[in-house]
């Protein structure tokens, strides 16, 4: 997990943490996909993450 900023606006959000991931370690904008988790959905444009999970499919991520 990079971060959680709740308070931002979700088009924000997106900005923030595709340009937190920049400093993991590992990560290559070409190559590494950027994660989102929400509890409720997410109104993002196109192209802001590149996949959006609700809890299930977090939990699911977990099971053997």
């Amino acid at each position: 997990m990079l971060d959680e900023l709740p308070w931002l606006t979700e088009q924000s959000l997106a900005s923030e943490l595709r340009e937190g991931a920049r400093q993991v370690p590992g990560f290559a904008p070409a190559t590494t996909g950027l994660l989102a988790v929400t509890r409720s959905g997410a109104d993002l444009p196109a192209g802001a993450v590149d996949v959006v999970w609700g809890p299930d499919e977090l939990v699911a991520a977990w099971r053997p």
